[in-house]
């Protein structure tokens, strides 16, 4: 089951600081299942399922959550799933727009 985050409780996945482990992080569960199920109710595009695609990968402070930053059509935005590494589940997903919440352009 998908579920959509709150702003509230995509705030509480922070801790500094966020560090960019795209390259580096071992996956702890595999999202494209959860991805596949955030394309068939139209949140992710297909082409991002297919080829995988990830924009970046944040650690959090204290190792505790993974920001997956999938990519959407716009520059700005993506589509944001949540791994809690403790519990190794898909805590949900978020929509992060980037010009809305930190007024980049």
């Amino acid at each position: 089951m998908i579920r959509l985050l709150s702003h509230k409780e995509y705030d509480t996945t922070f801790k500094s600081p966020m560090l960019v482990v795209t390259a580096t992080a071992q996956p702890v569960v595999d999202i494209w299942p959860y991805v596949n199920l955030l394309v068939q109710n139209r949140v992710v595009s297909p082409h991002v399922l297919h080829s995988e695609l990830v924009a970046c990968v944040y650690r959090n402070g204290d190792a505790t959550y993974d920001h997956v930053l999938l990519p959407t059509d716009s520059e700005h935005r993506f589509i944001v799933v949540l791994v809690d590494i403790n519990q190794a589940t898909i805590y949900g997903y978020y929509l992060l727009d980037l010009a809305q919440e930190y007024g980049i352009e």
